[in-house]
């Protein structure tokens, strides 16, 4: 059966049980329900389709996320008029406070999704995000692209696909870079990014209990390269240890550590013998920063 826009129907009986937004359904019904994509996803996708799938049949859910952030999920999907709306609470220790997202769309009979939303989200400094996504899924296939409120110039395409029952892959279209993730089914990530000139190389691993390790190696300090790695607590305190190289040689080591809010602490070992130790305070409304160092010198970040 081709999809047709504006054709909205909640997920297949066999996933919500016995119950229907269109009332009592025969145990069979006209409409194939196979799933379109081959591999089980539905229980760890994290879209709307397994929020849905979490839910009593009603079009409602109300849920535990897997991981370790997120203490609950809640919210509604109608098949109706394609709206639908979730709130996301956080752990109190976590640097995110609340995330709540609004949209409309379809949540085909086979799994596929078309949906477009906006998520605004609030941190533990009261500072607040909008930004907003298209997420298209056909079979395994999904792409989606992104956008900060007020910066559609500068979206960003994103394709991926499930590899099978515990994988997915995707890139990004990101001119001059290439910039390629995967997600896993137990709720860890990692994605990675490398400049077409050698000037940039990172990677990023998440973890299910909310922390991060990274790996580096970026053009820095006025022509000088940085190779480390960093970590991400819990809380958004995060700290960098890395070598400062001279073409081949060590010319500094640097570590670093700072709050969510941007107080930190920086130490310089240069290879000569010396080192400065720094420390760096964001004000109370992060509208400045300043740094002090122990051989005197002072400035604005």
């Amino acid at each position: 059966m081709p999809k047709v826009p504006g054709f909205r129907m909640l997920v297949l009986t066999a996933l919500l049980g016995c119950s229907s937004l269109f009332g009592s359904a025969p145990a069979k019904v006209w409409i194939d329900t196979t799933p379109a994509c081959t591999y089980a996803v539905q229980g760890w996708s994290d879209d709307l389709l397994g929020y849905i799938a979490s839910g009593d049949g009603s079009g409602s859910f109300d849920f535990d996320p897997v991981d370790d952030p997120r203490t609950a999920l809640s919210g509604v999907y109608d098949p109706a008029d394609g709206a639908f709306d979730w709130q996301v609470n956080f752990d109190g220790d976590y640097f995110i406070d609340r995330v709540d997202v609004e949209g409309e769309g379809t949540v085909y009979h086979d799994g596929d999704l078309d949906l477009l939303w906006t998520s605004t989200t609030r941190d533990v400094l009261d500072q607040v995000f909008t930004s907003h996504e298209r997420r298209v899924r056909e079979g395994c296939d999904v792409t989606w692209v992104t956008w900060d409120d007020g910066a559609e110039d500068a979206a960003l395409r994103f394709d991926g696909r499930y590899q099978d029952d515990a994988t997915f892959e995707w890139t990004a279209d990101y001119p001059g870079y290439d910039w390629r993730g995967s997600i896993w089914s137990d709720a860890s990530s990692q994605d990675i990014i490398e400049a077409e000139d050698g000037s940039y190389d990172y990677r990023t691993d998440t973890f299910a209990d909310g922390t991060q390790e990274s790996g580096f190696a970026v053009d820095c300090y006025d022509g000088l390269r940085c190779k480390g790695e960093g970590e991400r607590d819990f809380d958004g305190t995060s700290s960098q240890s890395f070598d400062v190289y001279d073409g081949a040689d060590v010319v500094a080591h640097i570590e670093a550590e700072f709050g969510y809010n941007g107080d930190g602490t920086q130490v310089i070992a240069y290879t000569g013998g010396d080192t400065v130790s720094c420390t760096f305070d964001v004000s109370d409304d992060l509208a400045s920063c300043s740094y002090r160092c122990d051989d005197g010198s002072r400035g604005q970040c």
